[in-house]
């Protein structure tokens, strides 16, 4: 199996590659692929899918780790040019409307479809449960246990009883990769909290991943909830960190010190053998 990452919001030197403020990622297996959200706009979705020479008709099925406008703007556009594919969610707030709110405003950011409009592109499903995918793929289900701190945003809220309350993200979803050296986490933007993920997927799994790619969304701890953080990713085993897109700078900054040799980049363009 194989992971490719589609956009990010760095994109490798010399690739042609467009960069975007956004996640998209293939998992390539002998069964086909599986789309990990899909950016934040369907040009950037569609120029980086034919620069890396990944035909959508090869993709068996799309996963959404949360409903942000960030991981799922190319949604429409890919659902309509490869036909109705299983489309999986963790939890029935991926269809609420989410908004970021600040100083100047609310603005939506939430998935820019109605659930008609999905269910007439694709086939939903929205579980709690973890799912298989594709053999050896599978999508995490939702994050319940929550011990560790969350990857809050500041000014992130979801529409609950026709009121913005702050959103509590219990549609994050991560996918889980068995393979030939352990299980892999790839993560959209672990709202849920890096750790919380990591130890769903021992408890779900029976083992630790021993790497873990995407977003990590770090950049809004605290320095003490940071220094958490690295203590507990050396407590599960030090897996190998490729963190890109929400991680923050900052954050890789501390990871790469914690552990030199086991923090590497993960631009668009990236390829890992899993």
């Amino acid at each position: 199996m194989r992971f490719i990452c589609v956009v990010d919001n760095q994109a490798l030197a010399g690739s042609g590659l467009r960069e975007e403020h956004g996640l998209a990622v293939v998992i390539a297996t002998d069964s086909g692929g599986v789309l990990f959200d899909t950016g934040a706009s369907p040009d950037t979705l569609a120029h980086n899918l034919n620069r890396l020479g990944i035909e959508i008709a090869s993709i068996r099925c799309v996963a959404l780790s949360h409903a942000h406008r960030d991981h799922t703007g190319g949604l429409a556009w890919f659902l309509e040019r490869r036909g109705r594919v299983p489309v999986y969610a963790a939890h029935e707030d991926f269809l609420a409307e989410r908004y970021s709110c600040g100083a100047g405003g609310c603005r939506a950011i939430g998935l820019p479809l109605a659930r008609e409009q999905l269910e007439r592109l694709a086939e939903l499903h929205i579980s709690p449960e973890p799912q298989e995918l594709l053999p050896g793929v599978w999508a995490s289900g939702q994050i319940r246990v929550r011990a560790y701190p969350e990857g809050h945003g500041q000014g992130l809220r979801i529409m609950r009883n026709g009121k913005l309350v702050p959103d509590p993200y219990r549609d994050d979803l991560s996918l889980v990769v068995a393979g030939k050296d352990g299980l892999t986490l790839i993560c959209g933007c672990a709202h849920a909290g890096l750790l919380n993920v990591v130890w769903h997927v021992r408890e779900v799994f029976g083992q630790f991943p021993v790497q873990l790619i995407g977003g990590f969304h770090l950049g809004g701890l605290s320095p003490d909830e940071l220094s958490l953080v690295v203590a507990g990713l050396q407590e599960v085993g030090a897996p190998t960190l490729y963190p890109n897109h929400c991680t923050g700078e900052r954050a890789i900054a501390v990871l790469s010190q914690a552990y030199p040799n086991g923090v590497r980049p993960c631009p668009a363009g990236t390829t890992l053998d899993l």
